[in-house]
């Protein structure tokens, strides 16, 4: 009898013990403000300095002296006023890559890769400051598939394309004025590389542990225009946004590459 007792007592305890209260569910990442457009100038209501952007500031450092200049016109590639072909580049070797106007990420395509499997470091020079560079870390389609993989919360990836910058996060896209368009639009056929900054800043300071950020040119776009977005990740000459920049491009087929 005093057992079951004893028992009875246990069953009362055990049912007057507060259950546990259920775990809140996990909060959602708050959204990124809109990033707003930088007017150029103030325009006394004019609506001009819609159409306009702000010029902007080019900020890094010189290539290292024991970087091998490449000049690249089109297709064409020289050092020193010496043709060079693929065959040319070393392993491993310190490149820095001089486009002309002409010269389109689709015609670069096997010079890429090939720089990109032989390890190479890579800088491009500034087509508007000479004594300018930028490194940048190469990858295709599946090394930069893999990099999104990666469980870093906001990596950050530039598609840049003639009607401007979008800024895609593994957290979701940085809006702009127009949440359906472009983060960053062209305006008065213009890139708005102060804005694209200022895009990149705010990413990082709401996911401060993402240590690169990737661009993404279309397969049409000028280099010149690719560098120069590319440089905005640098604040200045010893300051940048992320630790690494890296370009993607699409790895040709061998037929492409002339293999």
């Amino acid at each position: 009898m005093s057992r079951c007792l004893v028992l009875l007592l246990l069953l009362a305890g055990c049912a007057d013990k507060p259950k546990p209260a259920p775990a809140p569910p996990p909060q959602k990442p708050v959204p990124l403000e809109p990033l707003t457009l930088e007017p150029a100038n103030p325009d006394g209501g004019t609506g001009a300095a819609t159409y306009s952007v702000k010029p902007f500031t080019f900020s890094g450092e010189p290539a290292p002296a024991t970087a091998r200049r490449l000049d690249i016109k089109g297709e064409a590639i020289s050092s020193g006023g010496k043709p060079v072909t693929l065959a040319d580049l070393d392993a491993q070797s310190v490149v820095l890559l001089s486009f002309d106007a002409d010269a389109y990420l689709a015609q670069q395509l096997p010079l890429l890769a090939r720089l990109d499997d032989a390890g190479a470091q890579v800088w491009l020079q500034s087509p508007d400051v000479p004594t300018l560079a930028w490194p940048v870390k190469l990858r295709d389609e599946a090394n930069f598939n893999a990099w999104l993989d990666e469980s870093v919360a906001g990596k950050l990836r530039i598609v840049h394309r003639t009607d401007g910058f979008e800024l895609q996060t593994n957290m979701g896209k940085l809006a702009g004025n127009d949440a359906k368009g472009p983060t960053v639009p062209t305006r008065g056929g213009a890139y708005d590389l102060v804005t694209l900054q200022k895009g990149l800043d705010r990413v990082k300071g709401r996911f401060a542990a993402a240590p690169d950020v990737c661009f993404m040119p279309t397969y049409a776009m000028p280099m010149h225009d690719a560098i120069r977005a590319i440089a905005t990740n640098w604040l200045t000459r010893d300051s940048v946004v992320f630790a690494e920049a890296c370009l993607v491009y699409p790895r040709p087929s061998q037929r492409d590459a002339g293999i």
